[in-house]
């Protein structure tokens, strides 16, 4: 999950910038794009709830920001719990995985990168911390059912920017989704090469 990602913003849907152009030739060819598609919410917490549960954000009840994943909703992991996939696994670059909004018990193993975060100003760990921990996890497992969310586009933006134009914020929103493609690049690239894409 990119979270933030505008869809306007993909290099692949004709934007004027490269901003993803590392990964262009696979979104046009390896992943669904649809063309009516509608986010739950604005807001990370309530999207993370309903994509895990399936459910509208009126079944889950979390809504505002000190609201907590309610402990009685079917998840993902009991999904592919029964359907006999791998343990379902979290790398999140934000903080909402995570005992203070009860989300850690969504899936079987969430991934802390607390480290990453601390060495940072901001409270978010980066495309590249994300794959490397990813990158991990696959060395250690034949199998995996892992969800990335990466955080890079939700300011505090850390990247130098690549681009200037008359919009600074742009230009730093448009450098960050760049990174982010390099980053999965990189890592669709070493799937390849293990013969696990």
């Amino acid at each position: 999950v990119a979270d933030c990602l505008r869809y306007d913003a993909l290099s692949a849907t004709g934007y004027h910038r490269p901003t993803t152009e590392p990964i262009d030739d696979r979104l046009d060819s390896d992943f669904v794009s649809f063309n009516d598609a509608a986010t739950q919410s604005g807001f990370t917490l309530t999207v993370l709830s309903s994509l895990i549960t399936g459910d509208y954000p009126s079944t889950h009840g979390v809504l505002r920001w000190n609201d907590l994943f309610p402990e009685n909703v079917s998840t993902y992991r009991d999904a592919a719990s029964g359907a006999d996939l791998p343990p379902t696994e979290a790398i999140p670059g934000m903080n909402f995985i995570s005992e203070e909004w009860n989300l850690t018990g969504a899936f079987d193993r969430v991934h802390s990168l607390s480290e990453k975060k601390s060495r940072r100003d901001c409270n978010q760990a980066t495309a590249d911390d994300i794959c490397d921990t990813a990158r991990v996890r696959i060395d250690e497992e034949d199998t995996f059912n892992l969800l990335l969310w990466f955080f890079d586009l939700h300011d505090p933006w850390l990247s130098e920017t690549e681009f200037a134009g008359d919009n600074p914020k742009r230009d730093q929103y448009d450098t960050e989704l760049r990174f982010l493609s390099n980053q999965l690049r990189r890592l669709f690239v070493e799937l390849e090469d293990r013969g696990l894409y």
